[in-house]
């Protein structure tokens, strides 16, 4: 049993068969966030109590409270103590391009999870396009072209489509969230080394998706951005493949 403290409402218990103690550590701070409802700037527990209720050594509770601290979520204090942080969600989206571990599975999941995102938003996005919208989605595909035309691969242009796609919806946590993704997922193209070798090809999934959004056609749209990241799973296994056959 852990140790009853009487200035917190829930109480922690004792970790018992961890699959990574730091970050099971970090899990149950979390959890004792959420659960006693605790807001920016409230006091959490010291390091000596965390160790106490979690029945893991000091040193371990100070590495994962100060990964916590670098996701914003806690504030260490020289000489007060650990406090709950100005947390935003945007602190936790940017680290998912740092703390994914760039395997086969895992990508794929992000693939999965930002197309249906695209998927189910792009029909509001349609209903509240506008003229202006529309040309810069236009001008974006047009640099693409001249890019891929050359061989060039477009990651800006690229960033900025998907941003635009969505932008008139006015919902920054979704903007956020996507661009955190696509930021992971571009990470993941230097690190195993998922180079576009066909920029013109990549290219050409994007005319369809603007053709249909300008004419206002929602299941068109979705259509096309099914086909786009089809080629980019396909590149993904591709790729997994040249290298074991390597």
């Amino acid at each position: 049993m852990g140790i009853y403290c009487l200035d917190y409402k829930i109480f922690m218990q004792p970790i018992k068969r961890p699959q990574s103690l730091h970050q099971t550590v970090q899990e149950a701070i979390k959890s004792y966030i959420v659960d006693n409802g605790l807001q920016a700037g409230d006091a959490l527990p010291s390091e000596n109590e965390l160790s106490n209720q979690l029945e893991v050594s000091r040193n371990l509770v100070r590495e994962a409270v100060r990964g916590l601290e670098a996701l914003g979520i806690v504030d260490i204090r020289r000489g007060s103590g650990l406090y709950v942080s100005n947390f935003s969600l945007l602190q936790l989206m940017i680290n998912i391009d740092y703390s994914i571990q760039f395997e086969l599975q895992e990508l794929k999941e992000l693939f999965s999870i930002r197309r249906a995102l695209e998927m189910g938003m792009v029909g509001d996005a349609i209903r509240v396009r506008t003229p202006e919208i529309e040309a810069e989605l236009e001008q974006i595909l047009e640099m693409m072209r001249i890019k891929a035309q050359s061989g060039q691969p477009f990651p800006v242009e690229d960033r900025r489509f998907h941003q635009c796609l969505l932008e008139n919806l006015n919902n920054q946590t979704l903007l956020r969230i996507l661009d955190a993704f696509w930021l992971a997922l571009n990470k993941a193209d230097q690190m195993i080394d998922m180079q576009d070798k066909n920029p013109l090809w990549t290219y050409e999934f994007h005319i369809p998706i603007v053709k249909s959004f300008v004419k206002g056609d929602v299941d068109a749209t979705r259509e096309a951005i099914q086909q786009h990241y089809a080629n980019l799973e396909q590149r993904l296994s591709q790729n997994n493949d040249d290298k074991q056959t390597s």
